[in-house]
């Protein structure tokens, strides 16, 4: 997602051949949450896990996915995050309106990809029934739908209009994102100095295939950063955060 607390810098050194890559330098603590307290670990793991299966459940998604964040340095990778967990679903665009996102954004992205489908496969129909549609007095682009096609009696290029759409729509899911990153008291780019401290948002990307993150491409929950104590205090933060998050997107 666009949001700087998300991201991880990616530094690509260069060095000759034969040569050891030079040692980079890490932003993160050292120290990832699994290995600073792994019930800490773990209640982050639940929750996310529970958010992301109820976004998929409730938007109707698939290949849900929970990942831990990546919290170590290595050659040509820099995290600033002290790990968190990932999770993720994707969410077939189709004209049913009961199981889609609830972000007005979203929405009229999914409006305006369902637009070009139907457009591109009127088009294609012209070109492959542009005969039969004639003789039938289908001259306009809006006399080409499902249903006025079927009450023309040409059942069949109905069904190919239906197909086409449906292909043309196959490449272009939606990623759903339920996110949480956590930052110890020693990173540099921890917001609240000396303490433990998550960062946690969601998200709906519609960048396929790539799902790259940017204004234009991704609606961004309301984030939420906070100091915890303890697990209790772990849990309830984090709870309450996902409440309001899953609670924008479905």
């Amino acid at each position: 997602m666009n949001s700087d607390k998300r991201n991880v810098y990616l530094v690509l050194d260069e060095w000759k051949e034969g040569e050891q890559p030079q040692r980079l330098q890490e932003t993160s603590s050292g120290t990832s949450l699994d290995e600073v307290n792994s019930d800490w670990d773990s209640v982050v793991e639940d929750e996310i896990r529970r958010a992301i299966e109820q976004v998929e459940k409730k938007l109707e998604g698939y290949a849900k996915s929970v990942e831990p964040v990546e919290s170590k340095g290595r050659p040509g990778f820099i995290p600033y995050t002290d790990g968190g967990w990932n999770g993720h679903c994707f969410i077939r665009v189709d004209s049913d309106t009961s199981n889609q996102p609830k972000p007005r954004e979203v929405r009229k992205q999914i409006e305006n990809t369902l637009g070009y489908a139907h457009e591109e496969a009127v088009k294609e129909m012209k070109k492959r029934y542009a005969t039969r549609l004639k003789d039938h007095g289908i001259t306009k682009d809006d006399q080409i739908n499902y249903h006025d096609l079927y009450d023309a009696k040409m059942g069949d290029i109905a069904e190919a209009l239906d197909e086409t759409e449906r292909s043309l729509l196959e490449d272009n899911d939606l990623m759903c994102l339920v996110d949480a990153y956590y930052y110890g008291p020693e990173n540099s780019h921890n917001d609240k100095k000396g303490g433990h401290t998550l960062y946690v948002v969601g998200g709906v990307n519609w960048e396929a295939p790539y799902y790259r993150s940017g204004k234009s491409n991704e609606w961004v929950s309301k984030q939420f950063t906070f100091n915890f104590k303890d697990e209790g205090d772990l849990r309830n933060q984090l709870s309450r955060a996902l409440r309001t998050i899953v609670g924008q997107m479905v």
